[in-house]
């Protein structure tokens, strides 16, 4: 699907069906609530009453458990909004290098439920989110499950690295992710974040916007709707000199 199209149809579609699969990896609580409230306030507060909205935790690159179904976004949405201000708890990973199949079957999970919950009829636009540390994952299973799935309409799939050092673990995740129309990765690097925070004198005029915040803002770009009651003007520039 070429970028015009892509765009055209960000119009055309009024509901959105998201699910955020958060690995609680993050020794660091202030990387911790960067990456929380994008979750909250950039996805979930954006989001419409009537778009689905589920999330997935994930401790130590393993155990997978729904903190939130997908449902509606205005279902029991005071609930929703007390469990994800509540989830703070990082933890250390332990065992890194060890290939979990963890990620893979949450990835699966979230693929069959937004494929069961939307009917033909209804246009919609699926995202998968997955927001991941260091731990090794083993993605042979989602990568067949792509393929056997390619004659129907598949999530497009985000993979959100936060300072992973291994880059054949990142090459891995960059290839599953444009098995789907619209996906991608990114690898948040916080600790240059930090270097670069530190060291580097601006001068005047010069603001230095956050790698991290530029990608988030391109995640946001990526999953978001435009009002259908107005559709984009393409004009062409004619010169009769």
């Amino acid at each position: 699907m070429n970028q015009a199209k892509i765009i055209y149809s960000k119009f055309k579609i009024n509901l959105r069906c998201i699910q955020i699969i958060m690995e609680q990896c993050n020794e660091d609580s202030w990387i911790q609530d960067v990456l929380l409230t994008f979750v909250k306030d950039t996805v979930f507060e954006k989001m419409r009453d009537r778009d689905q909205f589920g999330f997935i935790a994930i401790r130590q690159g393993q155990q997978p458990f729904t903190a939130l179904q997908l449902e509606a976004k205005y279902l029991n949405i005071k609930i929703k909004r007390k469990i994800l201000s509540e989830f703070s708890l990082t933890s250390r990973i332990q065992n890194a290098d060890k290939a979990s199949n963890d990620l893979c079957q949450a990835l699966i999970s979230c693929f069959e439920e937004l494929g069961s919950n939307i009917s033909e009829q209804q246009k919609c636009c699926r995202w998968v989110i997955a927001i991941v540390g260091g731990q090794k994952q083993s993605l042979k299973a989602i990568k067949s499950y792509i393929i056997r799935q390619r004659h129907q309409e598949l999530s497009n799939l985000i993979i959100i690295g936060v300072n992973i050092k291994n880059e054949a673990l990142c090459k891995r995740y960059d290839a599953v992710c444009k098995m789907t129309t619209e996906g991608y990765f990114i690898n948040l690097d916080f600790e240059q974040e930090r270097e670069d925070y530190f060291f580097h004198t601006p001068c005047k005029g010069d603001a230095l916007t956050p790698q991290y915040v530029q990608a988030l803002q391109q995640v946001e770009a990526s999953i978001s709707l435009f009002d259908s009651k107005t559709l984009p003007l393409i004009t062409e520039h004619i010169d009769f000199n």
